[in-house]
């Protein structure tokens, strides 16, 4: 038991009594009033806020009747909400009160409201739930914008303030939508996802499972609230299980990623984890000389590192796993992870307490989609698993020109079925036919969901390689963005893990390399532009044989990513078009044998 809830806080209740996430939270209140729940660091490291089950039931109760004087019974209500527990109150109180939650980003002050206006016009809301601080920053300018402005706008605190005596929850039925998942928008317009009731409890069940989870377990989270991994992962999940969450703003900790790992070791967290890039991150500001000084770093509880999102890279994991070894950090404790909102979060992942497996193939075979073991000194790659699928959910590797299964030696597209995949999404028939409803030969019944990720089987493991749309095809071959931005994160230490992009564009008719990179902070005093295009150049022909025509060196933060932190290729494309890019490095055109590079302004 832990420090956070002692025994006497309350009892587990019987899960495989449970269909609806507003059932589970009223009956967790009951068995465990005064548990804690949720725990939130507001600046990353002390504690601003906590909600036990009967506050979040209260809270929920609360914003369920109001939402009723404004609203009815399967209306979308949008959640407008920047890091903090509100949104976890919002949420439930939408479920308590029958309607579709809609959980958004919140743009910042200065940031267009067009994204949030498409949503909208998508998911026609009837009403909006915010702070009032929120409300009063984003009244005025949603005056200005068709589909928002038609929305009542309510407060939460207004609304903790209704009675509840006389509340009484909807009844749910568990084929209906739960909530809209809009997705980031990372291959094109975002979509909502339709996540139904029974869709949330198949995959908690599932992710509580694969992770191993317990009453007393605890789970410290930083990824947004509003996201999949964040939602699911990291709020309803520690909810579905009975455990406690403690979390933090993102901001907090990808601008100390030690915050992340303090919090693990004070609350003693067993479940941690993002995508690949908050690791490098974390090895990145922090060297093994610096965490020896600090004995009071103690990550030995540390049971499931999960990495999902964006490839998990082989490099990766033995860098983090050896600069925290020291600190009680376990690689077994690494676990890759695969999913997409597509399938509520959970797709993929082991349920053993094993190092993560990884497997070298033929560089020059993987780029024409077959799956060969190296011989002498051909090109390596190593790939690592995404662990196993679980009872129920069927993963299939199909090519995406025939839609016939692959062979163990192929790489094809990962179709996915089972209780976890979605609806289809809202409003977008056309979509969710093509997407959501797609069939194999010999497999009658069973509908497919078309993921669009690459990736193949191999001894009941599956290995994602990449997007089938972001594919690179340079003089024939096909390239994988992902490696080569790697490549170049490796190439000098001025450039930023994980904040590359890759994609092509067309020169005199041919398709050609174009990279633009992210600079560390400390470097951009002192950015030796002429060195980091030397390494990066010999580093992606050397392992890729490929010519770099353009490299791009912008200040960090400015590579357009997704909110779960994936990077959006194509908007990058977009925008260089469109020379948008406030370059501080170097632009190369090496399409000639004369190769000549051009300083940029500062």
């Amino acid at each position: 038991m832990n420090a956070l809830n002692p025994a006497h806080k309350g009892r587990d209740i019987d899960l495989s009594a449970v269909h609806d996430f507003a059932t589970l939270l009223a009956r967790r209140a009951q068995a465990s009033p005064e548990r804690v729940s949720l725990l939130f660091l507001g600046d990353g490291e002390i504690e601003s806020e906590r909600e036990t089950f009967a506050s979040l039931d209260e809270k929920a109760r609360a914003i369920a009747v109001s939402l009723r004087t404004k609203a009815a019974v399967g209306d979308r209500i949008l959640l407008l909400f920047g890091p903090g527990l509100d949104f976890v109150s919002a949420f439930f109180g939408c479920l308590y009160a029958g309607m579709v939650a809609v959980p958004v980003h919140l743009p910042r002050r200065n940031q267009s409201l067009d994204k949030l206006e498409a949503i909208a016009a998508n998911a026609r809301p009837a009403a909006l739930l915010a702070t009032t601080v929120t409300a009063q920053a984003v009244a005025e300018r949603l005056r200005d914008c068709g589909h928002l402005s038609r929305a009542a706008l309510l407060c939460v605190e207004d609304a903790y303030a209704a009675p509840t005596a006389d509340f009484v929850r909807h009844e749910v039925n568990p084929a209906s939508v739960a909530f809209l998942q809009y997705t980031s928008g990372s291959t094109g317009d975002p979509k909502g996802v339709m996540v139904t009731h029974a869709n949330l409890i198949a995959n908690e069940r599932v992710i509580r499972q694969a992770f191993l989870h317990s009453h007393d377990s605890v789970l410290v989270g930083w990824l947004p609230l509003f996201h999949d991994m964040g939602l699911m992962g990291n709020v309803l999940q520690p909810i579905f299980s009975g455990f406690t969450s403690v979390l933090m703003p993102p901001a907090a900790a990808i601008q100390k990623p030690m915050r992340v790992l303090r919090a693990v070791s004070t609350y003693r967290g067993n479940t941690c984890g993002g995508p690949n890039f908050f690791f490098d991150l974390c090895v990145s500001k922090y060297s093994v000389d610096e965490l020896a000084r600090d004995g009071t770093l103690d990550l030995s509880c540390w049971m499931r590192a999960f990495s999902g999102s964006e490839p998990v890279r082989h490099e990766t994991v033995v860098r983090f796993s050896e600069t925290f070894a020291s600190h009680g950090f376990r690689r077994a404790a690494l676990y890759p992870c695969y999913g997409l909102a597509e399938t509520t979060l959970f797709a993929s992942g082991n349920s053993t307490f094993e190092a993560p497996l990884s497997i070298d193939l033929d560089r020059t075979q993987l780029e024409q989609h077959r799956v060969r073991e190296p011989v002498g000194e051909a090109p390596r790659a190593a790939v690592v698993s995404c662990g196993t699928g679980w009872p129920g959910h069927d993963i299939a590797i199909v090519d995406p020109a025939t839609l016939e299964t692959c062979g163990a030696d192929r790489i094809g597209e990962i179709w996915l079925s089972g209780p976890s995949v979605a609806l289809g999404y809202w409003r977008n028939e056309a979509v969710t036919a093509s997407a959501f409803h797609a069939a194999i030969a010999g497999r009658p019944g069973m509908r497919y969901l078309r993921t669009g990720d690459l990736g193949f089987m191999r001894d009941g493991e599956l290995y994602v390689t990449g997007r089938l749309k972001e594919v690179l095809i340079i003089r024939g071959r096909n390239h994988y963005p992902q490696d080569i931005e790697a490549t170049a994160g490796d190439a000098h230490p001025a450039l930023r893990q994980g904040g590359g992009a890759a994609f092509s564009i067309e020169v005199d008719g041919a398709e050609q390399l174009c990279l633009v990179h992210e600079v560390e902070r400390e470097s951009l005093r002192r950015l030796d532009r002429p060195q980091i295009l030397s390494a990066v150049r010999a580093a992606v022909a050397g392992r890729h044989d490929l010519q770099l025509t353009e490299l791009i060196l912008i200040r960090p933060g400015e590579l357009p990513k997704t909110t779960s932190g994936k990077t959006r290729r194509r908007v990058c494309r977009e925008i260089h078009a469109a020379r948008g890019f406030q370059a501080l490095g170097v632009a190369v055109d090496i399409v000639s044998e004369d190769a000549r590079s051009t300083a940029l302004a500062d």
